[in-house]
């Protein structure tokens, strides 16, 4: 079954939320734009969580500074979404515990074709869309995703009630979801809820299938 993560948390609200639904992973986002948070608020929040599994997310930064927040807010995963290269992932590996996930956008097939990340834990793939690292709320073109083997990959990118089980369909590793459960950027309670019960439902008519 996929795992799911729940990304862009700001709020002690947003925090209480997730212990309720309780996705498999939750993300704070370290980086510019309009989910970033401080460590200090990180370090709050993670103090209220308690199913999920910590993802910080962050863009080009230096791997000492990702290192140190990684250890300050006891995040389990390191998700990169800049350019960072595979020696870039190498070098962190090294000063830290954590799981990296690497994401990589794509516009055509032949962009997954050039990631090469052999250090990664895990890739992630993103829409892409000029300008933006991340959040954009645009899916990735299905006829890309159904030539990919995503059984190792997390899809990001536009997932929300009316395409998730469509994406889940195609068995991928996980999936990652933000934008689409919000309301005037801000996390959306029932939006929030009712994602992760169609979740559940998909599970279990999964499970019923094998």
């Amino acid at each position: 079954m996929a795992v799911v993560k729940l990304c862009g948390l700001r709020s002690e609200e947003d925090a209480v939320l997730m212990n309720e639904v309780q996705p498999d992973y939750v993300g704070f986002v370290f980086a510019p734009g309009k989910h970033q948070i401080s460590a200090a608020t990180a370090i709050r929040l993670s103090s209220i969580l308690k199913y999920s599994r910590l993802v910080g997310v962050f863009v080009n930064e230096q791997p000492d500074v990702i290192a140190q927040i990684a250890k300050q807010t006891g995040l389990d995963v390191i998700q990169l979404h800049g350019d960072e290269s595979d020696k870039d992932i190498e070098q962190l590996k090294k000063s830290c515990r954590c799981e990296i996930w690497k994401a990589v956008r794509i516009h055509q097939l032949e962009d997954m074709d050039a990631a090469w990340f052999p250090h990664a834990d895990r890739l992630l793939v993103d829409s892409y869309v000029q300008g933006l690292r991340g959040g954009s709320g645009k899916r990735i073109a299905m006829d890309v995703l159904q030539k990919l083997d995503v059984s190792r990959l997390i899809i990001a990118g536009g997932i929300g009630m009316d395409t998730v089980e469509e994406i889940l369909a195609l068995q991928p590793y996980g999936i990652d979801v933000s934008t689409a459960l919000e309301t005037d950027g801000r996390k959306d309670k029932e939006k929030v809820r009712s994602f992760m019960k169609q979740i559940k439902e998909i599970r279990k008519a999964q499970e019923c299938a094998l």
